[in-house]
């Protein structure tokens, strides 16, 4: 029997994934408990609905990762008298700029702190395999 899987089941599948279920195990466990819906009518519909939200999103992320490349990103920092950054710029100040810039999503790892002037390349990833390259710049506050 085919079913929309409405959470993740250990062993058959994800959320709004379709699967076919052995009739007794979908009809007597599944459904009821409201793991999975009948592939039909509402459940299809539901299939679709998802399907089109993910494509939406999927197609968003691709867009930001396309406007970090051609954008940098701009920090203004404190320099001390030989050119040392205080403090430095982190994976979590950078992804905040990026809220702020409308671009939600992205995680970054850095290894450590940006501490030196000048521009540096980081990879941004949106998930589902998409990723892409920022360009961050470190200037002098003045």
């Amino acid at each position: 029997m085919k079913v929309l899987l409405l959470q993740d089941v250990k062993g058959i599948g994800r959320k709004h994934e379709v699967v076919n279920a052995a009739d007794g195990y979908a009809r007597n466990f599944l459904i009821p408990r409201k793991l999975a819906q009948s592939y039909s009518g509402e459940a299809v519909r539901l299939k679709k609905d998802v399907d089109a939200a993910k494509d939406q999103e999927l197609q968003v992320h691709k867009d930001n990762a396309e406007r970090l490349a051609n954008e940098p990103v701009v920090f203004k920092v404190k320099v001390g008298e030989h050119g040392e950054v205080f403090g430095g710029v982190s994976d979590k100040l950078i992804e905040k700029r990026l809220e702020e810039m409308g671009i939600c999503g992205g995680k970054i790892e850095l290894a450590h702190h940006l501490k030196e002037l000048g521009e540096h390349k980081v990879e941004v990833h949106f998930g589902r395999g998409i990723q892409g390259p920022a360009k961050i710049v470190l200037e002098k506050e003045l």
